[in-house]
């Protein structure tokens, strides 16, 4: 620790630090979005058990000449018991929530897209990096790579999100013009970090 000082250490909490948060919370979510999955197939089993349980009176009922025999299209209203999806269901960690893109649309592109690039851009212009380089070039090596690595992966998610909540938002119905141009600003947004990848990160890289 003698060689690192506080610009080190500002990048190290900045950049390296949601590298980790990011693995750890990649490794929870899969297990989550396996134990989603499971509680989908119970109730959906569950729904089909249920129907074929109502199904059978009636169709007993076509068969008897009794006098207290249940008209074939007579269902008890009162035994009915509207479906309504387990809460459960809609849970989860809200990096994976955002990757399926089940999400509200504003939220995927105003929070997770554009609040996220103003954290990013305001945490990379708060480091000093010209001491940073002249204290310790080999660490700053290792933390510029470090920094393209995590956005990259932090753009990615953010486009893949946005366009798939995108694309839920058109299909529920809602306004066209908002869906399709939050689809084109994921484009635009695709081309221009490749154009940084290519003429700046792997320079730097």
């Amino acid at each position: 620790m003698s060689g690192i000082g506080m610009p080190e250490l500002l990048v190290i909490f900045f950049i390296l630090c949601p590298i980790f948060v990011f693995i750890v919370f990649a490794s929870k979510a899969e297990r989550q979005f396996k134990k989603d999955n499971d509680t989908i197939i119970r109730e959906v089993k569950s729904i089909i058990n249920e129907l074929l349980e109502r199904q059978k009176p009636q169709e007993t009922s076509l068969f008897t000449t009794s006098d207290h025999t249940i008209p074939p299209f007579a269902i008890d209203e009162s035994s009915r018991t509207p479906y309504r999806p387990s809460s459960k269901t809609h849970r989860g960690f809200y990096i994976l929530r955002h990757w399926r893109g089940e999400l509200p649309l504003p939220v995927s592109y105003w929070l997770n897209g554009l609040v996220v690039t103003v954290v990013f851009a305001i945490a990379i212009k708060i480091v000093p990096w010209d001491t940073f380089v002249s204290k310790s070039p080999q660490l700053y090596s290792i933390t510029v790579i470090a920094l393209w690595v995590l956005l990259a992966i932090a753009t990615i998610w953010q486009l893949v999100g946005i366009w798939r909540s995108a694309k839920n938002y058109l299909s529920q119905g809602k306004s066209r013009l908002w869906g399709n141009l939050a689809k084109i600003a994921v484009v635009l947004g695709l081309i221009t970090s490749v154009i940084n990848f290519v003429s700046v990160g792997i320079p730097q890289i």
